[in-house]
């Protein structure tokens, strides 16, 4: 059967491949069951439309020849590259399609999003891994859902019903790659549905409703989860029943206006001798109100077994005409009726779409019913919702929905297109003022998954407040509070806050079961944290308090997350804030809430980013890329509005070449939802969450002896990376293994990496969105948030961090340093290609380094490559950028130009770049590096020894004897695109963060005779004293504030006589730094800075 050109294929098969195939299926039945046969077609039958016939035939044969029946062997059969992606051959995807329609019990694998490995006809490494696991998805589908038998359908018609039976399969769904009449597993351990009105279904995006006169003579009981529902209803002579599930928006758009079209798979059970009086149906049910009120269905099947109009069927309409869909003629009866209405009651239009001839699963398009409704002038007005009704007048019997699906999107596309309807969010009443009261029972209007998240629908409260909605509100608290609440569950608050700051936050809360936990978000970023213990009941609240990260002024969501269960909320009372505190950032952009002291760089800072709060740059759309053939200019704004020239600006322009590097080069790196973590026996445990996903973190860590406090140094696999470890001796050496986070891949094919990696299941949609490089510098951030964690235990130095590696190690360490601001020394050893060395500059080099070209892609982002190989001078940044963000903390790099492929000239010209960061600013001593060859890979010469000492002893251990302008190397040529001429630029640092606090002004009308001094002596570095006088006997407290505003310390919470006093502490366990201190007597205040070397 095979054409000529196919011979010598079929001679390496001893000519006869398909003998070669069964022969194989034989050996495989010996020792296991054949589930199913797999089939990629490749490029050589392009364009041929009897393809799914021939594929038929060999299908057949196979069958036939190893005894198997097609119902228990699906077919799969995988699409080649789209055109849209570039595919050669992409057309023949719509042969393919064709499979399903000739074979039965056969699916097609979607290739879409899957890219080609450069020559238009096969896919990436990376794709067909992706193309693989939708193979296994699907399969996995089939195998799951063939336990439960195939009684509902299939191509010989389903068990029948009534005089008339099943009307056999109406097809797959494509959306989601299930087959409804497939679906024929019943419902068990349903909840029970409440009487009357519309209720969310937890987060599965779907809306319930049950309704009846009959009290107990109904029942329904329902379940589901996202891309699936069911439900079952009992009934015994009621006066009417509605049963139904779906979508709800209360206001949504018109159906022409929605982001695709709505789809319906069904598949349900009718109980033997079921009646439904006069009139009943099955089938899609739904209203559209304003400005046409409109009332629906699309019925497939009623209790008489028969849809033919009769007795109270299709009451008081008439006959619109018929149109053919899903397979089958529809007959359309439309009238006007006055009654109970979604409006109350009014006068609407009733549209019934009927099918011929009834069945118990398969596909609706109700979007394409409903453009033949428009067709026959029916005008739909907005949706209000679409469900899977079955409803009876009387009569007595049972249904079984077994599977149902509604869904907004393509009826073909891969993946479930499951849309939770665009609901509109707004406040109960009105937006809530801060400063002021947020009265916890005062959530959002919006629906579960939207404006609150609430695990299941039914509503325990006993305040009969809200009670058509999940929240469980109690009587309590001032009144009212929200209670019964689980881990993860969350509210909304639209809010207006009056002015930007930091507030003060109390909670009124209890919990008598266990202790109190919950954060505060604004917009999305967590800005407060709550945390306390058990309550002796849920009656006796407590009053918990907080200070809030800085909020801007203006209209925000904020959201309650709460981190435990069984905690009860009254109330949040924000409280304004203090106006003589740190006002922000005095630069263009704003660099945040730090207060940092005219002339003063710190060496590493108390987050991992203080940028966080500023707004992407404009790089990160395709189409404001602009040509830059040299090094870009690391002081510019990405919009090239100007140049950073203050100090405090430059945390945004930070952020802005961080944003670009994650968006284009590795992923961002990805929130979390908790981490917890602990020291014991010599080894730091940090465990990390995200939903019900976990990852943990170990590493033995050594601890030197004495009180400390003792810098830290992470080494990349290794307790000092490549670096002897006596330089280290006095700091807390701390091995980071990037195997508990991806492995590790030395070839250049990208095969390396895996989704059973551990981050990787942790995010487990991440995989092709985010690479290697993104995923160990994030693991080292939370090594370094476990360290803050058990700092006491380690009497750790968390102001000095050191981070070293080698190879590709020391690209792992360069990304972690530039990546984490808590970093305060970086040594990147050797890092080459995609590490120090600028691409635009490897490019130019050629193929014998390491570059955009043939660097390894489980590393970067496969997007990387086809974004900017061709076109590298569209990249906005390059890696001398990728060192500045560094700047102003500390960073060495060694080179070793004996190894061709690691490209010395590249990341010479990238170091020469990035020392203009540092000479601008006027701390050039804090950058250095070496590049020399005569000694093996990763393993330094003399000199770079010498450096290393140098910038360890300095940065780490405070010698700031030890010169560390150490700037040489052996590699000396400069390449064009290595150039540039924005050097000689200069950024002031007059102080951020608003005036300094020794200038505060006093809050009390004694300012004038009540005194606070400043410390001595300053700076302080092992113990310090204060001196403070009072007019007259008070209260007085001190307390000892980071340089982000986080209090770290109380000195002083007592009753003082008038007089001047002295106070004397310990600051051997702070970190370097500069913090502030804060008196406050009897509402005198006053404030002073002190520094800690």
């Amino acid at each position: 059967r095979a054409e000529s050109y196919m011979q010598s294929t079929i001679q390496s098969y001893g000519g006869n491949p398909y003998g070669r195939l069964v022969e194989m299926g034989k050996e495989a039945q010996k020792v296991g069951v054949i589930k199913g046969i797999l089939l990629h077609q490749g490029e050589t039958n392009s364009g041929q439309n009897n393809w799914p016939s021939r594929v038929k035939a060999v299908y057949n044969d196979l069958l036939n020849d190893l005894g198997l029946k097609s119902a228990d062997v699906p077919l799969l059969v995988g699409e080649v590259v789209r055109s849209d992606q570039g595919g050669q051959c992409g057309g023949m995807n719509s042969i393919i399609a064709n499979v399903p329609s000739t074979i039965p019990n056969s699916y097609v694998i979607s290739a879409q999003g899957l890219g080609h490995k450069g020559d238009n006809l096969h896919f990436s490494s990376a794709s067909y891994r992706t193309l693989g696991e939708r193979y296994a998805d699907q399969m996995l589908k089939v195998l799951k859902y063939d336990e439960g038998g195939n009684e509902g359908g299939g191509n010989e018609g389903g068990q029948g019903q009534g005089n008339e039976g099943g009307q056999g399969n109406e097809g797959g769904n494509e959306a989601s790659g299930i087959d409804p009449c497939q679906m024929t597993t019943s419902m068990t351990s349903g909840q029970k549905a409440q009487n009357g009105g519309t209720h969310d279904i937890g987060n599965s995006g779907f809306n319930y409703e049950m309704w009846t006169n009959s009290g107990n003579n109904a029942s329904m009981e329902y379940k589901a989860e996202k891309g699936k529902f069911q439900f079952k209803a009992n009934w015994n002579n009621p006066d009417d029943l509605l049963c139904r599930i779906g979508l709800f928006w209360g206001t949504g758009p018109k159906p022409k206006d929605l982001d695709g079209d709505l789809h319906c798979d069904f598949n349900y059970e009718i109980g033997s001798g079921s009646s439904g009086g006069g009139y009943n149906y099955i089938g899609i049910y739904g209203w559209t109100k304003s400005p046409n009120e409109v009332e629906y269905y699309i019925v497939e099947n009623t209790f008489f077994g028969s849809t033919s109009k009769q007795q109270g069927l299709y009451y008081n309409t008439s006959s619109k005409g018929t149109y053919k869909l899903d397979g089958e003629t529809y007959e359309m009866w439309v009238g006007t009726r006055t009654g109970p209405s979604i409006s109350g009651n009014s006068t609407f239009t009733q549209v019934f779409a009927v099918r011929k001839s009834i069945r118990k699963c398969g596909h609706i398009s109700v979007s394409a019913h409903m453009r033949e409704w428009e067709k026959k002038g029916v005008t739909l007005g907005q949706l209000y919702d679409c469900k899977f009704l079955c409803e009876v007048g009387s009569g007595s019997g049972s249904f079984d929905l077994k599977y149902g699906n509604i869904w907004i999107g393509e009826e073909s596309g891969g993946g479930s297109q499951v849309v939770t309807p665009p609901v509109e969010q707004k406040p109960y009443k009105e937006a809530i003022s801060i400063p002021g009261v947020l009265e916890a029972e005062n959530y959002d209007i919006g629906g579960n998954g939207n404006a609150y998240n609430d695990s299941d629908s039914k509503n325990e409260g006993d305040a009969k407040f809200r009670t058509d909605e999940g929240v469980d509100i109690v009587k309590g608290g001032t009144g009212m509070a929200v209670g019964y609440t689980s881990s993860s569950e969350w509210l909304e608050y639209t809010v207006n806050v009056e002015k930007t700051g930091k507030y003060d936050v109390i909670a009124n809360t209890s919990n008598g079961n266990g202790s109190i936990k919950f954060d505060l978000y604004i917009d999305d970023k967590n800005v407060a944290s709550f945390s306390g213990s058990k309550t002796s009941d849920w009656d006796t609240y407590q009053e918990l308090t907080a200070t809030t990260k800085e909020i801007t002024a203006g209209k925000h969501i904020l959201k309650v997350k709460f981190e435990s269960n069984n905690n009860n909320l009254d109330y949040l009372k924000f409280v304004a804030p203090d106006t003589t505190g740190q006002q922000g950032g005095g630069g263009q952009q704003g660099g945040g809430g730090t207060h940092i002291e005219s002339g003063v760089y710190p060496l590493s800072y108390s987050v991992e980013n203080t940028g966080a709060d500023c707004e992407d740059p404009s790089s990160l759309n395709k189409n404001n890329l602009k040509s830059c053939k040299t090094l870009p200019n690391p002081f510019e704004w990405a919009d090239g509005s100007g140049k950073v020239t203050d100090f405090c600006d430059w945390s945004c322009r930070r952020n802005e070449i961080k944003r670009e590097i994650e968006f284009w080069e590795i992923g961002e790196k990805p929130k979390f939802d908790k981490l917890e973590a602990s020291y014991s026996g010599g080894t730091l445990t940090v465990k990390v969450y995200n939903g019900s996903n976990t990852l943990t973190l170990t590493s033995k860590i050594s601890v030197p002896s004495g009180n400390g406090p003792h810098p830290i140094v992470i080494g990349m696999d290794g307790n000092t990376g490549s670096l002897s470890s006596s330089y280290f001796s006095k700091c807390i050496q701390v091995p980071f293994t990037h195997s508990q986070i991806a492995e590790y891949n030395s070839g250049m094919g990208g095969n390396g990496r895996s989704q059973n990696d551990p981050f990787y299941k942790l995010y487990p949609n991440t995989f092709n969105t985010k690479a290697d490089y993104c995923a160990w510098s994030w693991g080292i951030s939370r090594l370094i948030d476990g360290l803050e964690i058990v700092k006491d235990q380690i009497n750790a130095d968390l102001g000095h961090i050191a981070v070293t590696g080698c190879s590709y190690a020391g690209k792992m360490a360069l990304y972690a340093g530039a990546f984490d601001e808590r970093v305060a020394l970086t040594i990147a050893q050797e890092s080459g290609g995609g590490g120090i060395n600028a691409w635009r500059v490897s490019s130019e080099i050629g193929s014998d380094v390491e570059g955009i070209s043939n660097t390894n892609y489980d590393w970067f982002l496969s997007s990387f490559k086809s974004n900017f190989q061709s076109q590298i001078d569209k990249l906005p940044y390059d890696h001398h950028e990728l060192i500045s963000m560094i700047a102003p903390r500390a960073f060495l790099a060694f080179g070793n130009p004996d190894y061709t492929w690691l490209g010395d000239a590249a990341g010479y010209a990238s170091l020469l770049a990035a020392e203009e960061v540092w000479k601008s600013m006027g701390i050039e001593d804090r950058f250095g590096y070496v590049i020399e060859g005569g000694h093996s890979h990763c393993q330094a010469s003399n000199n770079q020894n010498k450096a290393a000492q140098a910038f360890i002893n300095k940065f780490l251990y405070g010698d700031d004897s030890q010169n560390t302008k150490v700037r040489t190397s052996s590699v000396t040529k400069v390449y064009n695109s290595g150039k540039y001429d924005w050097g000689g630029h200069k950024i002031v640092n007059n102080g951020c963060g608003g005036a300094g606090l020794s200038e505060l002004i006093d809050l009390s009308e004694e300012s004038e005779k009540n005194q606070l001094s400043q410390n001595r002596p300053n700076p302080a570095n092992s113990e310090t004293t204060i001196d403070f006088s009072l007019t007259q006997n008070a209260f007085v407290t001190i307390d000892l504030y980071n340089s982000i505003g986080v209090k770290v310390m109380n000195i002083a919470s007592d009753n003082y006589s008038a007089g001047s006093h002295s106070l004397t502490f310990s600051v051997d366990k702070l970190p370097q730094g500069i913090y502030f201190y804060v008196m406050n007597a009897n509402g005198f205040v006053e404030s002073k800075s002190m520094i800690v070397k």
